[in-house]
């Protein structure tokens, strides 16, 4: 089910970012959105400065969590519609639409990249120099001018494999999945990382147009099951194959059985219709979930 903006209520945002939540905090690698949020009265100037600590001292991803922990707990009025607002200033438009309108991609669709990346990550650290992909990422709107220094930094500071993991999770958060690996892919050709292309994606270097992602509004999304046990902020661990097997694969085989094994319905979006869920359904629980949110003292 989609609902157009003028429809979006504080619940239905709340179950969104529930049901997106592991999404979410891929995406905030910054600590800026946590100067917009107390700038909008989200959140305390006190807890502000905690969270901007959290970002400098620990791993993104735990002080993202964090920081939608300190927002669920908050008891400012129209605190979701606030947290779009801030989203949308941040320039994470993607995020803010997926959390409005759900999503049409399917999860191969959204996990491909990142899976692929993770497949290839001993030779990507080892054969990539990040500094070479920064300017053609910026250019194309995978990343940002801050962004692009936060690499550098990590180079200077920590060596060039550092650097690799902090551009690979920076660009996961601008554009929808299935864009931002297009970029990536593409930027990987205009620098000449062919080899590397060779490995992971060796039909892109065929015919690079059939990666371009189809626009979002030019497909039609499935009806969304009704089985609440399959979740998408806890995603199961897909199987994938090794990376040898990935190598000796034939490039049409792994397509084909990537799609089999992975069928999934298309245009998934929380319904804000349904009242409760299965009382052994992970995704959400109605009655526990907030009120174990609320007490977290973390």
């Amino acid at each position: 089910m989609k609902m157009s903006t003028n429809e979006l209520t504080e619940d239905y945002l709340e179950r969104q970012v529930l049901f997106w939540r592991k999404d979410i905090t891929r995406c905030i690698q910054k600590p800026t959105l946590v100067s917009r949020l107390a700038a909008l009265d989200v959140i305390s100037q006190d807890t502000s400065m905690k969270h901007h600590d959290g970002y400098i001292k620990n791993d993104a991803l735990l002080a993202a969590e964090k920081l939608i922990k300190a927002v669920f707990k908050s008891k400012a009025p129209n605190k979701w519609f606030s947290f779009l607002q801030a989203l949308d200033e941040e320039g994470l438009a993607h995020l803010k639409k997926l959390i409005e309108l759900g999503t049409q991609e399917t999860r191969e669709e959204r996990e491909h990249g990142r899976k692929m990346i993770q497949i290839f990550a001993p030779e990507l650290e080892r054969r990539v120099d990040p500094l070479d992909l920064l300017g053609d990422l910026v250019a194309r709107g995978v990343i940002d001018d801050d962004d692009a220094d936060a690499v550098r930094g990590m180079q200077a500071n920590n060596g060039r494999r550092y650097a690799v993991v902090c551009l690979y999770r920076r660009m996961q958060s601008r554009l929808r999945p299935a864009q931002w690996y297009y970029e990536f892919l593409c930027v990987l050709q205009i620098q000449g990382y062919t080899d590397i292309l060779e490995m992971m994606e060796p039909q892109f270097l065929i015919t690079p147009t059939a990666y371009i992602p189809k626009p979002e509004d030019a497909r039609v999304p499935n009806k969304p099951p009704r089985d609440y046990a399959v979740t998408e902020h806890v995603l199961q661990d897909l199987l994938y194959p090794s990376q040898e097997t990935k190598l000796n694969a034939n490039p049409s085989i792994w397509n084909a059985d990537f799609n089999i094994q992975h069928a999934s319905a298309v245009g998934w979006c929380f319904d804000p219709l349904i009242e409760t869920m299965s009382s052994d359904s992970t995704a959400y629980n109605k009655d526990q979930m907030p009120v174990a949110l609320a007490h977290d003292t973390d």
